[in-house]
């Protein structure tokens, strides 16, 4: 049975990662029953395994900066900023990591847009959610998704840019992107209900056991139904190796890297 957990307050993000870890296990080994967790961190950057070697710093402007063993580059949280943390096993739903990054962002531009509020992916260059800029008429990224994927269960999560503060972002090059790049439904004038937003938001795993499931056995019955093994495992063909860890699409870099 899944729990949906609503976490009180601003957590700290060690003691969340801490948390999460111990969960990662628990639910791999199916000792404990899978969650998705909602929350906003206390002020911080987290450094992700891509972030240049010769970035050493420890705090900018009093944030603490946190090395975690995520793939990607340095991003910022805050209050202001939706967390979700999906601690989900992937290998019983039979899907891998890149299909369910697809769904989640399917789902999340169908939410948004029964707000009325414009969602799109950029999936050939940049994974997450961007909304347009009407007073610029340029594309500012809103979501963001980090996902790892260890012992069939996927983990670490999603952010959403509600009303954060974005001069922390400045500081950085948040995923590798440009600040300016970077923005909230605030900033950019959106009118939005929070609340109504997030209690549509645990469907992410509803919708993800039920189409994973589809696509599968789609494929199965296809021309090339021989190629789809029954752990749901599909190879990549852009990929330049063969990655053998279960339910991967091919590359590593899809992984672990934080989009």
């Amino acid at each position: 049975m899944l729990k949906i957990k609503q976490l009180k307050g601003r957590a700290n993000y060690e003691e969340t990662l801490n948390k999460m870890n111990s969960k990662v296990l628990e639910v791999s080994e199916n000792i404990k029953n899978e969650e998705i967790w909602f929350l906003e961190h206390q002020k911080v950057y987290t450094a992700g395994s891509s972030t240049p070697k010769n970035f050493k710093l420890t705090k900018i402007n009093n944030i603490p900066v946190i090395f975690i063993n995520r793939g990607g580059k340095i991003t910022y949280h805050g209050p202001g900023q939706l967390i979700i943390y999906p601690i989900l096993n992937l290998r019983k739903r039979r899907l891998n990591i890149i299909k369910y990054i697809d769904i989640i962002e399917k789902i999340l531009i169908k939410i948004f847009k029964q707000n009325d509020i414009k969602l799109f992916t950029k999936k050939e260059t940049n994974r997450g959610l961007w909304a347009k800029d009407q007073k610029i008429k340029k594309d500012k990224k809103i979501v963001f998704l980090g996902l790892r994927y260890s012992k069939g269960v996927v983990y670490h999560g999603i952010s959403i840019n509600f009303d954060l503060p974005l001069e922390n972002f400045r500081k950085i090059n948040p995923c590798g992107l440009n600040a300016g790049q970077i923005s909230s439904l605030t900033e950019m004038n959106i009118k939005f209900n929070k609340e109504k937003i997030v209690n549509r938001l645990p469907e992410m795993d509803v919708y993800g056991t039920v189409l994973a499931r589809k696509n599968v056995e789609k494929q199965r019955q296809g021309p090339y139904a021989k190629s789809v093994p029954r752990n749901g495992r599909v190879w990549n063909s852009a990929c330049t190796q063969k990655c053998r860890k279960s339910n991967c699409l091919g590359s590593t870099r899809w992984n672990h890297m934080f989009l």
